[in-house]
């Protein structure tokens, strides 16, 4: 395995258990989705430090022609939405089965008592355990910004 999908991935294993904030960006106050991907991908230069993407920009900045219904493997993005122009969700694949997430809220999570009611965090789940599975995309680890 590539040796930045091995660094990602144990990055993002420290933050499992992290409550989930919708719009939040940060492990002590809470982090949503996108932000959560964005982090891991910012972490080893995939992304400018800085960077503040939603679900489908992360789409957007990670498609490439052609490539949408990649098979899900270690370091691959899994997205959830309608269609390629409504992605609404992101995660971070750690097998071809297994996928971190930070969910279970929703715009209204917006604090720790949300999370905590709705039991919204940085979790692991099945990839293919959410309805609206669209597709997974692997970044190029070999590039950096």
């Amino acid at each position: 395995m590539n040796e930045r999908i091995e660094h990602v991935l144990k990055y993002a294993s420290f933050y499992l258990g992290t409550h989930y904030k919708y719009g939040g960006r940060n492990i002590l106050e809470g982090i949503d989705c996108s932000q959560f991907v964005t982090e891991m991908m910012i972490s080893i230069g995939l992304l400018p430090h800085g960077s503040d993407f939603g679900a489908q920009g992360l789409f957007d900045f990670f498609v490439e022609p052609n490539k949408a219904s990649m098979l899900p493997q270690p370091g691959a993005l899994s997205f959830y939405g309608k269609n390629a122009d409504n992605i609404a969700h992101v995660g971070l694949c750690i097998s071809d089965l297994i996928m971190y997430e930070a969910g279970g809220g929703d715009h209204t999570t917006i604090s720790f008592q949300d999370a905590i009611d709705r039991n919204a965090f940085v979790r692991q789940r099945p990839i293919k355990y959410r309805k609206d599975y669209f597709c997974c995309l692997m970044p190029n680890y070999d590039k950096y910004i």
